[in-house]
């Protein structure tokens, strides 16, 4: 699966502005009416294998809007978005010339470590995965040496960044704990009861009741046809509660509810819990006819002091692809990488802005994608597959306090 080819974004932005006007000057934001989300006029044109922006609309007022929306790094359908952005651009600190990683090394995990000002990420399509460290201060990139089994989504808490294994031909999947300053790797779960688990994703530390938990996502990564080297699962896809104090592994979402468990992340004040299941649109399944089992979905939970969860509420479908890269900033807003771009919603599940992969990637091919990125205090680090950019925000987001807590 993976890209064999990605036009530059200098290239893509020239492109497609040529349909512009040479005259036209290029916005950092397009704003589009909310209204045109949702009603169109009669005979548009859309498919799950495409951009909004690339709808064909037989209205030329929309249809110019679309346009300059394709161009744009930045696309708002709200106010509260829009205030967001400010005057921002999107600045790239790492060049896809500034490294010399195999393709796809900025892809999953973005794990910021405020302590540190740096951020973590693992490839997502070249095999074996490897670890890499992004210096915010420098921006520059070094690889994590020492054997990890498929590393790939993470989560920083306390001082330690704790790391979800896929498994692969020379180890089974878990979880591993590392220390950031020394590199030292201690393993934290790799089994359930004697069975090896299915591919562990991704991962969030929550502290209720006095009591840490770890949640994470366990699920075959065969739909993305990656194959890690260890046979088939013979675990079913979950959700997992591991509990250090009361020393207890407990799968507490079964695929009944949550087909294909990726995303996970929980709320500032520990209160809900979310996941993103990834049955696709795009490219696996082609569609509701394919795909009768599962959604593209974002659902939240409830969670308890006890780390249980309840009362399961959908806050939306990814139009296009999967929502992965789940991060819920400190006013409850969900952001997804989806095919799309990053997509930011309301804590109600309302599409308030996305972040254009078509700038950010140089490409509007959907199979070429955004699978995670970074909420580090101001600034969104986005995760490009072969670079890194950066756009700073008009409010913190994410505040470093969120990742510690005192005397624990």
């Amino acid at each position: 699966m993976k890209p064999q080819h990605v036009l530059t974004a200098t290239t893509a932005v020239s492109s497609l502005s040529t349909s512009l006007g040479s005259a036209t000057p290029i916005p950092n934001i397009v704003s589009i009416p909310a209204e045109y989300t949702y009603l169109l006029p009669a005979g548009f044109q859309g498919n799950l294998t495409q951009d909004f922006i690339l709808t064909d609309v037989d209205d030329p007022t929309i249809t110019a809007l679309l346009s300059q929306a394709q161009v744009a790094p930045f696309i708002s359908y709200s106010a509260e978005f829009t205030n967001l952005l400010g005057s921002a651009t999107l600045d790239t600190i790492v060049a896809p010339s500034d490294t010399d990683f195999p393709y796809s090394w900025a892809g999953e995990a973005g794990i910021w470590l405020p302590d540190l000002n740096q951020v973590w990420c693992t490839a997502t399509y070249d095999r074996p995965a490897s670890l890499y460290i992004i210096s915010l201060d420098t921006n520059t990139v070094t690889k994590f040496e020492g054997p990890l089994a498929g590393p790939a989504g993470g989560y920083y808490f306390n001082g330690t960044v704790y790391l979800a294994l896929t498994g692969d031909a020379t180890g089974p999947a878990g979880v591993v704990a590392i220390d950031p300053r020394t590199h030292k790797v201690t393993p934290v779960v790799n089994s359930y009861f004697g069975l090896e688990l299915p591919p562990v994703d991704d991962l969030v530390v929550t502290y209720t009741g006095g009591q840490k938990h770890m949640y994470f996502t366990s699920l075959s990564l065969d739909i993305f046809d990656l194959y890690i080297g260890r046979g088939a699962a013979v675990l079913p896809n979950a959700v997992w509660r591991f509990s250090p104090e009361t020393r207890s592994l407990v799968p507490i979402i079964p695929r009944a509810d949550v087909f294909s468990p990726n995303g996970i992340a929980a709320n500032r004040e520990f209160t809900h819990l979310y996941v993103t299941d990834s049955s696709a649109t795009a490219t696996v399944g082609g569609g509701a006819a394919y795909n009768m089992t599962s959604s593209p979905a974002i659902y939240r939970y409830d969670l308890s002091a006890e780390g249980t969860v309840s009362n399961k509420v959908l806050l939306g479908f990814a139009r296009e692809g999967v929502p992965d890269g789940l991060k819920i900033d400190d006013h409850g807003r969900i952001w997804t990488a989806e095919y799309e771009g990053i997509v930011v919603r309301s804590p109600a599940g309302r599409v308030l802005g996305v972040f254009n992969k078509q700038v950010m990637l140089g490409t509007a091919e959907p199979t070429i994608e955004i699978t995670n990125f970074a909420l580090a205090g101001d600034t969104l680090v986005v995760l490009a597959v072969d670079r890194v950019h950066t756009v700073t925000l008009t409010e913190t987001v994410m505040e470093k306090g969120r990742f510690s807590v005192p005397g624990l």
